[in-house]
């Protein structure tokens, strides 16, 4: 294919000093489209974003009650890393915000963060001892006694009792606020896809134009380089697009496809299907560039219109047949007249007659 022969030439006309340092701007631009990439996926709200794991957990799941919310509240309060864990800027759920502004209120209560630590401290120590002990040692009983009492006087606090009301009211709606993850869910990889393909299609166009008109003036560090650029952002596009693909498919059909491959020991052939589509793609891609983009025929078309060479493309002096640069020689015989006519031409100089088209570029 034309791109690669067009690479291949300019690589060999590179000094071999360089290449390092080309290898280190591969590196560079590779790691910079990806971390590009993820810092642009980040501005995507995503579901968890609008309801948290800890809000699904309390809601949907139903693993808060009143009976062990106190314990996972105070797991949530009293490890410093959950500290500022509410993130006022993304867009949560209204039924989740108003319990999560309740716990943090509750983190901000010195009284309840001190009995909270109390009490997990007791639990420690409770459960540093074996089944027997608990038993019969009267200081883990008294342990036990004294965490229960915490709890007591926990769930007569205020703040505790209106978090209490607002999970049981936040319960009651919990098929709504699952409808509404399922919809985030199902649109998520849909914004993230689009917005990724934002940011690489552009670049990936910009070094398109870039290995193009490198072409057109025949600078070879140029082609090297851009040709380059264009792999290594086609890369993650294709990455991309599998990702997407595999996400839009269909969960049962790919438990039932999976099922059935285990079941007839044919498990690789998953992964020779997902090898098929990436190689699929990148020949789509390869062939947008090769045919829509710059073509050969096209290329030698505006190397014969500024007198360049048909296949090294540096300018040529008037009336030569061969190319002092590369020895390519520049004619070919008319299939019409058989006389001699410009290799590169769509019809032939001296009776007009149209070149047929495996013949024009060779």
């Amino acid at each position: 294919m034309d791109f690669f022969k067009h690479k291949r030439r300019a690589e060999a006309a590179v000094n071999g000093g360089v290449w390092w340092l080309i290898l280190m701007l591969d590196f560079f631009v590779f790691s910079t489209i990806y971390y590009g990439m993820f810092v642009n996926s980040q501005q995507v709200i995503s579901p968890t974003d609008v309801v948290p794991y800890t809000c699904e957990e309390m809601v949907i799941d139903k693993k808060w009650d009143t009976e062990n919310a106190i314990e996972k509240i105070s797991n949530l309060t009293i490890y410093e890393f959950n500290v500022g864990w509410i993130d006022h800027q993304k867009p949560v759920d209204g039924i989740c915000r108003s319990l999560l502004d309740l716990v943090e209120q509750i983190q901000g209560d010195k009284g309840l963060v001190a009995l909270m630590n109390q009490r997990k401290q007791l639990e420690r120590q409770y459960n540093e001892q074996d089944a027997y002990q608990k038993q019969v040692n009267p200081s883990a009983k008294m342990k036990l006694s004294e965490i229960t009492s915490i709890d007591q006087t926990l769930k007569q606090q205020p703040l505790i009792q209106s978090f209490f009301k607002a999970l049981t009211d936040a319960q009651a709606q919990s098929q709504v606020l699952e409808t509404s993850l399922k919809s985030l869910r199902a649109f998520y990889p849909v914004k993230v896809f689009i917005s990724n393909m934002l940011y690489l299609l552009p670049l990936f166009g910009l070094f398109c134009f870039w290995y193009i008109h490198s072409l057109r003036r025949n600078k070879n560090l140029s082609i090297v380089i851009s040709a380059h650029m264009i792999v290594l952002s086609f890369i993650p596009i294709l990455q991309k697009m599998m990702a997407f693909l595999y996400d839009m498919l269909p969960l049962h059909w790919l438990k039932d496809l999976v099922l059935f491959l285990f079941k007839w020991d044919l498990v690789a052939s998953w992964f020779y299907l997902l090898i098929g589509l990436g190689i699929g793609l990148a020949f789509i891609m390869i062939y947008f560039i090769q045919v829509k983009l710059k073509s050969a025929k096209v290329l030698q078309h505006k190397r014969l219109a500024r007198g360049g060479c048909v296949e090294c493309g540096i300018k040529m002096p008037e009336g030569r047949d061969y190319c002092p640069f590369c020895g390519a020689f520049q004619k070919m015989e008319c299939g019409m007249c058989h006389e001699l006519t410009e290799k590169a031409g769509s019809f032939c100089t001296c009776c007009g007659q149209k070149l047929a088209e495996d013949k024009v570029v060779r």
